[in-house]
């Protein structure tokens, strides 16, 4: 073999040598092993709530109670019943939305059934507008909100409605009573199931004790819960004023192992975990380099994730540097080996984590 391609072919093979060593690596559990955790912040268990319709004074409450308890929630609106001339009308739940505390779903145009439009092209024109003709409005209307999130009038679905809302959405709150895995097939991202506190035949003073079981069963089997709710009291026959308000209580007393995410979020950070694909570039006694990338839509999968790297028993300290901003974590030790949590964005640049150490030069 000619020098020239010898030495060509040598380099070739080392790149992808090299290349395996760091994909195997980046999840073996040695040093520098790197993995992305199932839950923001490596939380055990995830909750959503949702409330559909728009109904004012529910909103209202819910978002008196989730400014006070730092909770984060998702309002699925029916884009057809807010107008400029309406009480809750655009600028009603812009302002909602300013608040922080919640994004918004989809909840189609007029609330119809969506069953009952029919597969002749007059029928499926008028679901695509149900469908994609909601979103549309209610994103033109309502600031900042990717609105990647459906959920179904009635829970009713038709292969007609799946093939429309999997066109601009990724998810759907359109399953049965029950809960959902951390990492839905992608059958399951259209059926994914909720608890429903809406016209349940049971005395409203347990509506409380019964919600936090359902939070407590998810923590436990580290499940994903998303809560259907509409009214508050008399308003659409939903729970009273104080057992709601007992219940978002004791979500937040459970914060510190439930990420409390919006539907949105939620589908972002999980879609992104199952599409992620983290390789090492440098891996040193002092410096260790990751690449973290996905193969979805950056302009909308652009949620942070929360990664666990192993780093060496030396690290007491380390700075994570990214796109020049950086953070300085101390890790934690599990089972004698030492990790650190951190956020980073991906497809947003190479990630650094160096050890740190403070000295009377300040250098690291």
């Amino acid at each position: 073999m000619h020098n020239k391609y010898k030495k060509g072919w040598l380099i070739r093979t080392l790149v992808v040598l090299i290349t395996l060593h760091c994909s195997l690596n980046a999840n073996s559990g040695s040093i520098g092993a790197t993995k992305v955790c199932e839950l923001k912040d490596n939380k055990k268990a995830a909750y959503t709530f949702t409330t559909d319709d728009g109904v004012v004074s529910a909103i209202q409450s819910y978002n008196v109670d989730f400014k006070r308890l730092n909770l984060r929630g998702s309002m699925a609106l029916v884009a057809g019943w807010i107008s400029d001339k309406s009480p809750s009308n655009w600028n009603f739940w812009n302002k909602i939305i300013a608040d922080g505390h919640f994004d918004v779903t989809n909840h189609s145009m007029t609330h119809i059934y969506f069953d009952k439009l029919g597969s002749s092209a007059t029928g499926l024109d008028s679901l695509n507008n149900e469908i994609n003709g909601a979103q549309v409005l209610l994103k033109s209307k309502l600031s900042g909100q990717d609105m990647i999130t459906m959920a179904n009038p009635y829970i009713i679905n038709s292969g007609s409605a799946d093939e429309l809302i999997k066109q601009h959405h990724f998810a759907a709150r359109n399953g049965t009573i029950g809960y959902n895995t951390l990492n839905p097939t992608d059958e399951d991202w259209y059926r994914l199931n909720f608890q429903n506190t809406f016209n349940r035949s049971k005395l409203r003073a347990t509506y409380p004790t019964e919600l936090n079981n359902c939070l407590d069963y998810a923590i436990k089997n580290r499940k994903w819960l998303i809560i259907l709710a509409h009214g508050i009291g008399k308003n659409r026959g939903e729970m009273v004023q104080d057992s709601i308000t007992s219940h978002f209580e004791y979500v937040a007393s459970k914060l510190d192992s439930v990420w409390c995410g919006t539907f949105n979020e939620l589908t972002k950070y999980i879609r992104e975990k199952q599409h992620i694909s983290i390789a090492i570039k440098k891996n040193s006694s002092t410096r260790l380099v990751l690449s973290v990338t996905h193969n979805l839509d950056t302009k909308i999968f652009n949620f942070p994730l929360t990664l666990k790297t192993q780093v060496s028993p030396n690290w007491k300290t380390v700075r994570v540097i990214q796109n020049n901003i950086s953070q300085t974590l101390t890790p934690k030790v599990e089972n004698g080996n030492r990790y650190l949590y951190y956020d980073v964005q991906p497809n947003g640049g190479n990630i650094t984590l160096v050890k740190y150490q403070i000295s009377s030069s300040c250098r690291y």
